[in-house]
């Protein structure tokens, strides 16, 4: 398993999603997909668990349950899978 990544210093946030569940998640979160160059997420979750995954892999990266954030790097291939009863947001930096 590789370093937990860090947001940079020098970015900022710019833009927060509103809160997200199973039924409402965008379907584009549910397959690979990636942030724009310069573009970092931070993925955090207030209910419910959430797993984190690179594109192509088996096994989550990451198992995210309430009060746990998650680093998407930019440019990075990632999935998500959220739980029934998941409630998240994402936070987004440059």
């Amino acid at each position: 398993m590789s370093k937990t990544p860090k947001l940079p210093d020098i970015v900022k946030p710019y833009f927060k999603t509103s809160l997200f569940n199973y039924r409402s998640v965008p379907e584009k979160l549910l397959s690979d997909h990636n942030l724009k160059k310069g573009t970092w997420g931070l993925l955090c979750v207030e209910k419910g668990e959430v797993r984190y995954f690179l594109a192509e892999q088996k096994k989550p990266l990451s198992l995210l349950t309430e009060g746990d954030c998650q680093v998407i790097e930019s440019q990075v291939l990632h999935y998500i899978r959220p739980s029934k009863d998941a409630e998240f947001y994402i936070e987004f930096y440059k």
